[in-house]
């Protein structure tokens, strides 16, 4: 089947850890970090900050999950249907070219309702659909359908487009008979 992208769970503060140990074994992986800067009271100070804490990208075949898994610091591959959650290679680039264009993002749009499947016309992520999770004032949470992931993004609000609204149960209503 070739690899594939996975996703580890790890322990809390231990991704960047695990992704240097897992460059030793020369298993291919991506930990996303940006770079901020620190306020304490006597210093400032640049740090590398873990983006999505407690997860690493792991580019592995079927049978290198034994070596991951031993890996200090991995608990467990992180599930999708009862099955480990499988990262399309493009949706990997998108997610890349996300972060490194867009580290502090906040999709912005109104009128976008839960449950619409939206497209996104404009940006690093042009033609990228996926399904609106939750909308704020502010944000919009959209899910790759391929695992289960959400992440958010700043866009202009005209760079998206609901592309199918989710169907709406209908309600059974039914009648009461009261006899008086």
């Amino acid at each position: 089947m070739g690899k594939q992208w996975m996703i580890v769970y790890t322990r809390p503060r231990n991704e960047k850890k695990v992704a240097d140990l897992l460059t030793r074994q020369s298993i291919d992986n991506y930990c996303p970090i940006r770079r901020v800067l620190k306020q304490w009271s006597d210093r400032r100070k640049y740090v590398d900050e873990v983006i999505i804490r407690s997860y690493v990208f792991v580019r592995i075949e079927e049978n290198e999950r034994i070596h991951v898994l031993q890996t200090p610091g991995v608990l467990n591959f992180v599930y999708w249907l009862k099955k480990p959650a499988i990262v399309r290679d493009e949706e990997m680039d998108r997610l890349k070219t996300f972060l490194a264009e867009y580290q502090h993002a906040v999709i912005e749009v109104k009128d976008i309702p839960v449950g619409a499947k939206a497209k996104i016309i404009e940006g690093p992520l042009v033609s990228h659909e996926g399904e609106v999770i939750q909308v704020n004032k502010n944000a919009v949470s959209i899910r790759l359908y391929s695992a289960g992931l959400e992440f958010t993004a700043v866009v202009d609000k005209n760079a998206l487009e609901v592309v199918a609204l989710q169907e709406k149960k209908s309600e059974n209503k039914k009648l009461i008979n009261r006899i008086k």
